[in-house]
């Protein structure tokens, strides 16, 4: 007869049994992936939305009327105090730290964090709405990242 505190059988299967196999991807991994690639995309949009993508964002003829009735020191011309193409470059940059993410190399935790604060204040820097989605992106991208699941599976092999 055995003690009631034994377990005599095979242990109960449960929906986090797997969760842990080092050869499975992630669930938290996965969700930060994407996180990061829609970081990526609004950096691209907000490139998009520069103008640099396409025509100038500046009506000359319309800024030089409105600084003729207003005055010069109304109505600033554009400022290039940041190139928008680095939006995109940093943009690129997220989606291959991605793609390390997936192929396990755990550096990549730290350089997706640093490039996705690089967006961010490239995003504010050019004065574009996707700053807001882009902080939370990284947010959902960042927290996963710094569980104990996600570092087991990034760190075996």
């Amino acid at each position: 007869m055995s003690h009631p505190d034994q377990v005599t059988g095979p242990m109960p299967v449960t929906r986090y049994a797997d969760e842990d196999r080092s050869d499975r991807l992630p669930r938290r991994v996965v969700v930060s992936g994407v996180a990061w690639v829609l970081v990526a995309a609004t950096a691209v949009v907000g490139w998009i939305g520069t103008g640099e993508a396409g025509a100038s964002g500046v009506d000359d003829e319309s800024l030089g009327r409105i600084q003729g009735q207003l005055g010069e020191s109304t109505v600033d011309g554009p400022s290039a105090a940041v190139p928008p193409v680095l939006l995109l470059v940093v943009a690129a940059l997220l989606a291959l730290a991605t793609i390390g993410l997936f192929a396990r190399r755990a550096v990549m935790r730290l350089l997706l964090v640093v490039l996705g604060v690089a967006a961010i204040v490239l995003l504010a820097l050019v004065g574009r709405w996707e700053t807001l989605p882009a902080m939370v992106f990284a947010v959902v991208g960042t927290l996963p990242l710094v569980t104990g699941g996600a570092h087991r599976w990034l760190t075996s092999r």
